[in-house]
């Protein structure tokens, strides 16, 4: 008995089935992009509050180096903390530090919709230099000896100097590596560059002023005055000097 042939229709799949594998293989590999666009803003989002975190701890232990008077009448009191002025003095120039690098973060950070380059490495070296400040308030107003007062200076100032420059880098690398958000606010992001560059600048510069006593880290409390006056220009070079982005697809993870 012969075999019947076969209809086309029975060994080739129908036109419209086509379409539809087609359409089911772009549903999957768009189901896959939106849950790696999730898993890397997550990613960006668990960094920010991890650093939210490590900068309030921060903030508390800098508190907690505060001296505390011991008993005594209104005038003993006073005239005890006023023997401590300089550790009084430090701790709300440090708290401004600290202030200043978390508002620059947030400004950033709020932005950023996932990592790449080497942002998180960048973030933990800044994270480590914030924890280390309440020691290094402690250490500048240890002693009043001024002997090695050029060193605890130094060591503070250097400190806050690689911290600016490190936050630095770290928009750098989202502007290179295309982290940021669309829509992202290009003059804020570089003011906020900006301000830890003349950070940074300032600290590196006030180091050889310990040889002029304790009363040196005072100079800090005139960070302000150059930001006004240069800030604008250092702003508009950062502008004109951003890494181009890449697209998403080419971040560096």
């Amino acid at each position: 008995m012969l075999d019947e042939p076969q209809s086309p229709s029975a060994s080739q799949p129908s036109g419209a089935a086509a379409p539809a594998v087609d359409a089911a293989t772009r549903a999957e590999a768009e189901e896959i992009r939106l849950t790696r666009v999730e898993v890397e803003f997550a990613a960006a989002e668990r960094l920010t509050f991890f650093s939210d975190a490590v900068i309030a701890i921060a903030i508390t232990l800098l508190a907690l180096e505060l001296p505390v008077p011991q008993r005594g009448t209104s005038a003993e009191v006073l005239s005890w903390m006023y023997d401590r002025k300089m550790e009084y003095i430090a701790f709300f120039i440090s708290f401004a530090v600290i202030g200043a690098h978390w508002m620059s973060h947030h400004a950033v950070f709020r932005w950023v919709r996932q990592l790449g380059g080497r942002v998180l490495r960048y973030n933990m070296l800044w994270l480590m230099i914030t924890v280390l400040l309440p020691y290094l308030t402690k250490l500048l107003t240890q002693s009043e000896d001024d002997g090695a007062f050029l060193v605890r200076f130094g060591l503070y100032a250097l400190a806050q100097a690689v911290s600016g420059l490190l936050f630095a880098l770290m928009v750098r690398d989202m502007w290179k590596y295309g982290l940021f958000r669309p829509g992202v606010p290009t003059k804020a992001i570089d003011g906020a560059q900006m301000r830890s560059l003349m950070m940074a600048g300032v600290f590196a510069i006030s180091i050889p002023i310990a040889l002029l006593g304790q009363w040196s880290f005072l100079v800090w409390l005139a960070i302000p005055v150059p930001m006004r006056l240069l800030g604008d220009r250092l702003r508009r070079w950062l502008g004109t000097h951003r890494p181009s982005s890449p697209t998403p697809e080419t971040t560096v993870m």
